[in-house]
C-alpha cells in the first residue's frame, strides 16, 4: 500500500520521528510522567485526565499490512480514521501513517461532515480533496476494509521547547473485530495488556536522547508494539 501526498493545505503533516514504546506497570508509569512533568507541557486535549480515543484500521481482506508487520519490512504502510469521542467537537480524522526503515511519518485529514456520510453509508463521493481520493483508491482497487477498532485511554504530553516530540501513557486498550464503518460491532470486545500501561516517546532524531536517559534511570523494557498487529492477532476470527 503506498501513501500519496498532496498539497492540500488542510492536510496535517507531523514531522518525521522515531517512536520507541515500553510496557508499564501503573507505578512505573507513575514515575516516568512525574518525572516528565519538569521538562513537558500537558497536551490541551489532555487538560487534567485521560481522553478517549478510537481508531478503525483498514487493511485488505488477506491482511496485506498485518503481514508486513508480522515479517518485519522496513516499508509499510496503514490508514485509520480516529475519533475522539471524549471531546464531540474535535473532527474525524482520516490518517495515513508511513515507516520507512526507522522513521515514522503521519498524515491527518479532518473529513468534512458529508464524507463521513458517504463512508458510513458505504458510498464514495463524487467529488472529494486529492488527499481523500488517494484514500477512495485504494478502497475500490486493493480493497482496503475496516478491520479492527482499538479503543483507550491516553494522557500525553509535549517537550517544553519542542512540542514536536511527543510523550503518551495509554491505558485501558482494548480491541474489536469489524467489517463495518461507525457502526457497533456485534463481536467481543477484547483487552489488551491488561494492568498495564503502553508508553509511547515519539521523538526527533534529534532528541532520541531522551528515550535512552529514561530507559537507563527507569530500567524500561522495550516492545515492538503496535496496537493495530496486537488487535488483528487478538480479533480476527480467521487467526483465533
Amino acid at each position: 500500500m503506498t501513501t500519496t501526498v498532496s498539497a492540500d493545505r488542510s492536510v496535517r503533516t507531523a514531522p518525521p520521528r522515531l517512536e520507541y514504546k515500553y510496557l508499564l506497570s501503573p507505578r512505573q508509569a507513575l514515575l516516568v510522567k512525574n518525572a516528565l512533568l519538569s521538562i513537558c507541557r500537558r497536551d490541551p486535549h489532555s487538560r487534567s485526565e485521560a481522553y478517549r480515543v478510537v481508531s478503525t484500521y483498514f487493511d485488505t481482506p488477506h491482511l496485506t499490512e498485518y503481514v508486513s508487520k508480522l515479517e518485519g519490512l522496513g516499508t509499510r504502510s496503514k490508514w485509520r480514521i480516529r475519533t475522539y469521542p471524549s471531546s464531540p467537537d474535535s473532527p474525524v480524522l482520516l490518517e495515513a501513517k508511513r515507516k520507512r526503515g526507522t522513521l515514522y511519518f503521519k498524515e491527518s485529514y479532518p473529513l468534512a461532515p458529508r464524507l463521513v456520510d458517504s463512508l458510513s453509508e458505504g458510498r464514495f463521493p463524487e467529488t472529494a480533496p486529492e488527499w481523500f481520493q488517494s484514500f477512495l483508491t485504494l478502497l475500490r482497487t486493493s480493497p482496503l476494509v475496516p478491520t479492527v477498532v482499538i479503543s483507550y485511554r491516553r494522557e500525553a504530553f509535549f517537550l517544553r521547547d519542542d512540542p514536536a516530540c511527543r510523550f503518551s501513557f495509554d491505558r485501558k486498550i482494548a480491541a474489536q473485530y469489524t467489517r463495518r464503518l461507525f457502526e457497533e460491532s456485534v463481536h467481543p470486545r477484547r483487552p489488551l495488556h491488561p494492568g498495564h500501561i503502553v508508553f509511547e516517546c515519539k521523538l526527533k532524531r534529534s532528541r532520541a536522547d531522551l528515550a535512552h536517559r529514561l530507559v537507563k534511570e527507569f530500567a524500561l523494557p522495550a516492545i515492538a508494539h503496535s496496537k493495530y498487529f496486537y488487535g488483528v492477532t487478538a480479533t480476527n476470527p480467521y487467526l483465533l
